[in-house]
């Protein structure tokens, strides 16, 4: 079976864990699809309030809940952002692949978290770049 090439999303069974099948790769594309769909409703229901009187403490508290408001919102466009670009990379044959390295990205660490897109050696080196 390795260095085949089988039929659905071109999977390069050289380069992608081989214990991924077709029917999974088809579920975990809907899930993201359907996580993707929810993300742009909630984004695109999104409203900030506007503090109406009130004294201090009212205002500090609306100020807090505006920048945890915000927050969430920041991490669901991140969240579907990811979650596209895995779209695109079940679509093209290349999840399951680290975008940097090439290397085979483990099938638990995608099944615990579906939009990593690096392997554990290079995302724990991108964090330390980070810093």
């Amino acid at each position: 079976m390795n260095g085949t090439h089988q039929e659905g999303y071109g999977r390069d069974m050289d380069t992608i864990d081989a214990s991924w099948s077709n029917d999974e790769l088809a579920r975990l594309r809907q899930d993201l699809s359907r996580t993707a769909l929810e993300l742009r409703q909630r984004i695109g229901h999104h409203r900030v309030p506007v503090p109406e009187g009130g004294d201090a403490a009212d205002a500090a508290d609306w100020s807090s809940q505006a920048d945890f408001d915000l927050l969430m919102l920041e991490r669901d466009r991140l969240l579907l952002q990811q979650s596209e670009y895995v779209i695109e990379l079940i679509d093209q044959g290349r999840y399951g692949s680290c975008t940097v390295c090439g290397a085979v990205i483990p099938k638990a660490r995608l099944q615990a978290h579906p939009q990593a897109t690096m392997c554990l050696d290079c995302a724990h080196l991108r964090e330390t770049s980070d810093v």
